[in-house]
């Protein structure tokens, strides 16, 4: 199987080389967008796993905390987060820790009466496990997509 190495990016291309030297005649900024782009459409197989498990486990009326999970290119690397912001109320990210991992027994330290205990539910760690195969597999396709999308979108303003 021949790879090819993209220039500067860490990425290798399998059978591709006539795709990889078309994007390293590119500009860097526009690289960096295709990568992104296809970074983020492989990380939302994982977002929806999560979303869709968090529905199944949660019977909830209102999903509000559905719009918690975030899908974000990372800051100082190459790559995705996928987790949970802050929400509408500015506290539903952090409840949702709480449904995850759960809690131990509670009590109120005064009255030492009993205030319950939550069960983790294991909705995003699960969700990770079940997709993470087929995301890391994806990657690369969704990186040709967003290549080919992108050559499309400039061959046509020429």
């Amino acid at each position: 199987m021949a790879t090819y190495d993209v220039k500067n990016t860490g990425i290798q291309l399998l059978n591709s080389t006539e795709l990889g030297k078309l994007f390293d005649e590119l500009t860097p900024a526009i690289q960096s967008q295709i990568v992104k782009k296809g970074l983020r459409d492989s990380g939302n197989i994982i977002l929806q796993q999560v979303k869709a498990n968090f529905q199944s486990r949660y019977n909830l009326k209102d999903n509000h905390l559905l719009k918690c999970f975030v899908n974000q290119a990372m800051q100082t690397k190459v790559g995705q987060k996928i987790g949970v912001k802050g929400g509408e109320k500015g506290y539903d990210g952090y409840i949702i820790r709480f449904l995850e991992y759960g809690t131990n027994d509670r009590t109120q330290k005064k009255s030492k009466r009993f205030t319950g205990k939550l069960k983790a539910g294991h909705f995003f760690s699960d969700a990770v496990d079940s997709t993470k195969d087929q995301a890391v597999a994806g990657v690369q396709d969704a990186i040709v997509a967003s290549f080919e999308k992108t050559v499309a979108k400039y061959a046509n303003k020429k």
